[in-house]
């Protein structure tokens, strides 16, 4: 009966370090990542009325790489879930009108 048991806690034993062996190895990085990296937040906020789009481009590409991204012809806009960052650029100049945080689920599609 000793036997088994110990067979019993030695298997348990490994699964439980493999799994976090696992976990370390794939999702570590990825976690680490998540909780280091800047927020949207604070990339909207760095973008002030009268930048160009190359400005507003290299400004967001600088720090951190957004999950989605869509340029139309009236703006730009990036998104980490849940918060998106609308630039509404002017048209004929392509230079930034208003910046906008919108919370919510979702994204830019």
């Amino acid at each position: 009966m000793r036997f088994l048991l110990r067979i019993l806690v030695v298997t348990t034993l490994g699964v439980i370090t493999a799994v976090v062996v696992r976990t370390a190895m794939w999702a570590g990085p990825a976690l680490r990542y998540g909780v280091a990296q800047p927020s949207i937040r604070s990339e909207c906020a760095g973008i002030h009325v009268g930048m160009t789009f190359s400005d507003v481009d290299a400004a967001i590409h600088s720090r951190t790489a957004p999950y989605d991204e869509a340029l139309s012809i009236n703006g730009f806009d990036f998104s980490r879930y849940p918060e998106t960052c609308k630039v509404d650029l002017d048209p004929a100049t392509h230079k930034v009108v208003k910046t906008e945080m919108v919370d919510g689920p979702g994204g830019v599609e």
